[in-house]
């Protein structure tokens, strides 16, 4: 009886095992990623977007504090005048070079003159688990989360790094 009292204490301490502590976004989180800045100008930006490839990019004010995020998506926005929005045929320009001398004039304003502020960032705290990173990424259809300490940007989670950290890459 006391052999069969031992073997189930040893079998219950086996089974539990703490679960290891959460990983957390300031672990996962690029300190290096690209960043825009309001007082760069619009060709600036858009040149950055085309270089790192990438749907869109922070922008920061002069203290590193995000301000909102600007992507290509934006800069089609501009392209596209809006009252060509409201009927269901395309019956403006039809051509994108057409298109793309609209930003023409607007190149060497200031991202800062031309840029939505605010908008729908995601942000996170360095302290967030990465599991509940995952849940509002998906939540809230975002690409990146910003890690903010206060309003300071600190770094970028992206949804690929994200998932090669799900798969063990």
């Amino acid at each position: 009886m006391t052999e069969l009292l031992q073997t189930d204490a040893k079998r219950r301490k086996r089974a539990y095992r703490p679960k290891p502590p959460a990983e957390l976004a300031g672990e996962l989180m690029d300190i290096g990623h690209a960043r825009l800045r309001t007082s760069q100008s619009l060709g600036h930006a858009l040149e950055e977007l085309c270089r790192h490839g990438l749907p869109e990019l922070p922008v920061v004010d002069e203290e590193d504090n995000l301000v909102g995020t600007f992507g290509a998506e934006d800069a089609l926005k501009m392209c596209v005048p809006e009252h060509l929005l409201w009927v269901d045929e395309l019956s403006g320009p039809e051509r994108l070079d057409e298109l793309g001398k609209v930003l023409g004039p607007e190149m060497k304003r200031p991202l800062g003159d031309v840029m939505l502020v605010g908008g729908q960032s995601l942000t996170v705290s360095e302290s967030t688990p990465l599991g509940q990173v995952a849940r509002l990424m998906v939540k809230n259809t975002a690409r990146l989360a910003m890690v903010l300490e206060r309003r300071e940007l600190r770094g970028v989670i992206t949804a690929r790094k994200l998932l090669a950290r799900m798969l063990g890459h």
